[in-house]
Parts: C-alpha cells; structure tokens; sequence
C-alpha cells in the first residue's frame, strides 16, 4: 500500500506508517534473538528470561521495575518465547502449571 502519515492514539504523528512498521518489525526480531539467547544460556522459563533481559530505553533490570511493568516483561517475554516454540527454535512444557522452554 502506498505510505502515508501515521496519526497516533498517543505520540506525535509521524511522516510514515511504513518507517514505524519498519521499526517495529526490527524490535521484535531484536527481541526475539534476545530471547532465544535467554534459554541458550541457561533460563528455562519466562520470568527468569525477562530477569536476563534489559528493559525500556535506559536499559533497566527486571528488578528495577515496578511490580505492574515487571509482569508486563515477562508477559511480553512469554510471547516472544511462544513465537520462537511456533518457529520450532524452542520447545515448551508446562509444568505444575509453569511453562518451561528449552532449545529445540
């Protein structure tokens, strides 16, 4: 589709929809690879990802954040998870109730 402005709930607008999607698309590959290299070195499941990983752009640790944001990263690190086990890079089990994942 042709580009066009991008007109935000929140945020500026921006010149292009195409440039954001772009961006976005990089994060959650960028993402995606952090995830994946979570459980190759040694995390089984997503709390303990999201512990390995950094957040927000001043690149803080899981246990630096507010007990809402802390489980908005690991939800956000579960679905990372659950698109790398959809990609057959991960395999999952649950349990007890705990998804654990592990290299495929």
């Amino acid at each position: 589709m042709p580009d066009t402005a991008m007109l935000p709930a929140h945020g500026p607008a921006a010149a292009s929809v195409h440039a954001r999607v772009d961006e976005l698309l990089d994060h959650h590959d960028r993402r995606l690879g952090l995830s994946f290299e979570a459980i190759k070195s040694g995390a089984t499941t997503a709390y303990q990802a999201a512990g390995i990983l950094k957040w927000t752009r001043r690149e803080r640790s899981l246990v630096d954040m507010d007990p809402f944001n802390q489980m908005l990263a690991v939800l956000e690190t579960a679905a990372h998870l659950d698109v790398l086990v959809a990609q057959r890079r991960l395999t999952s089990v649950d349990t007890d109730g705990v998804r654990h994942y592990q290299m495929a």
